[in-house]
Order: structure tokens, then C-alpha cells, then sequence
């Protein structure tokens, strides 16, 4: 039994020459998580996306109004109340304000 121990004892002056190997692995791993960069650039493709958004609040915004006129009695009423918080649409449906303004005189529109 005593003899096979120091064998096991050799093989850890070998390991010492192999930490030194690793460290040129990382810079090689370094070039590699650049192409990953690269791939970000596909994310243009989502902006085309966005245009298909803009008709999907408009129905949304008459069903909205719709309820809206059947509770205030007025469409004006309704109108002026969201163009009031056209900010704060904005901001919860992540659109431009122009959108949303637009988006509601067309509703305003149908309903009228």
C-alpha cells in the first residue's frame, strides 16, 4: 500500500507546467464572444415590426371608446379625456404620442 502513494505524488509535479497552458486558452475564448457580438446586429430586424403595431391600437382604442361613449354619454368628452393622457398611454403601450393622437381621432372618427 505504502508504495503506490508516492506514485500519486509525481503526477502533481507534472499539473504545475499545465496551469501555465490554460492561461493562453482564455485569450483564444476572448475572440470567440466577439461573433457573438456581431449577432446584436440582427436586432434591425425588429424595426420593421413596429410598423405593423401602428393598426393594431386603433382597434383596441375603439373598443376602448366605444365602452368609453357608452359610459360618459359624449364622444368629445371621451376624446378630450384621452388626448389628455396621451403621455401617459404613450408611456404604457411603448408608442409615439403622434401615434396615439392619430390613433384616436381615427377611432373618434368611426364612432362619430
Amino acid at each position: 500500500p505504502p508504495p503506490p502513494l508516492p506514485p500519486p505524488q509525481a503526477p502533481p509535479s507534472p499539473l504545475p507546467p499545465s496551469p501555465s497552458p490554460p492561461p493562453p486558452l482564455p485569450p483564444p475564448s476572448c475572440p470567440p464572444l466577439s461573433p457573438p457580438s456581431p449577432s446584436p446586429p440582427q436586432a434591425p430586424p425588429y424595426p420593421p415590426p413596429p410598423p405593423s403595431p401602428q393598426k393594431p391600437p386603433s382597434f383596441p382604442l375603439t373598443y376602448v371608446l366605444t365602452f368609453e361613449v357608452l359610459v360618459e354619454g359624449t364622444v368629445e368628452s371621451v376624446i378630450n379625456r384621452l388626448l389628455a393622457y396621451t403621455e401617459v398611454l404613450s408611456t404604457l403601450l411603448g408608442l409615439p404620442t403622434e401615434q396615439i393622437v392619430t390613433a384616436v381621432i381615427a377611432a373618434s372618427a368611426i364612432l362619430r
